[in-house]
């Protein structure tokens, strides 16, 4: 049996992430995957839903929530991995660019 959601992240996995602001992933191609948690309250043995919502320029394009723990699993390990990818790659961004202006610096303070 194919799971649905490692599918959709599957889809998701093909745009170029490029940066976070800690709730919503950013891509190149100008997508915002953001998150929501829904308590199901009626479902004990699924209590939180870990809804993913894709949109670009704030317009909304779709959404995908998990069916069950298993997925909600899946898909927050792999958010996981998405933001901290970023957060990296950010960092790593501005330590570049701190150095860089540093020896900018440095050669006009000689």
């Amino acid at each position: 049996m194919k799971n649905e959601m490692q599918e959709f992240l599957n889809k998701l996995d093909k745009l170029t992430f490029v940066s976070t602001d800690g709730k919503t992933l950013h891509t190149s191609e100008g997508f915002e995957i953001s998150y929501n948690l829904k308590m199901n309250h009626p479902f004990p043995n699924y209590p939180i839903q870990l809804l993913l919502r894709i949109c670009s320029d704030g317009v909304y394009i779709t959404s995908w929530g998990c069916t069950s723990n298993e997925d909600n699993l899946i898909a927050t390990k792999w958010w996981m991995d998405k933001s901290n990818d970023m957060i990296l790659k950010m960092h790593e961004a501005s330590s570049n660019k701190e150095d860089l202006l540093k020896k900018m610096f440095n050669q006009l303070t000689k």
